[in-house]
């Protein structure tokens, strides 16, 4: 099975998302150019990167089309329904 990670495809969060996996020795990096949404990850193996637009991320998570992601809590919080039982 491959885990689907989300990650906002542009900005500060995508920025310090991929630092924060760097830092732990596995590589999230974009692939083409600024306005596709294609990524790639190294060091680890059965995980695929997803870039969305932050405010995609929540209504994904719900229909199960990733199973991880990183956004503000504002939005999980704005876009996700019953969050308080699903987010931890």
């Amino acid at each position: 099975m491959t885990i689907k990670l989300g990650v906002p495809s542009k900005g500060r969060l995508m920025e310090k998302t991929f630092d924060w996996f760097g830092a732990r020795g596995v590589t999230l990096a974009r692939t083409g150019s600024d306005r596709e949404y294609a990524g790639a990850v190294d060091g680890v193996t059965g995980v695929e990167l997803v870039l969305l637009s932050a405010g995609e991320i929540p209504r994904e998570l719900a229909a199960g089309r990733i199973h991880l992601g990183v956004t503000g809590i504002d939005l999980i919080r704005e876009k996700l329904a019953a969050w308080d039982q699903r987010v931890e």
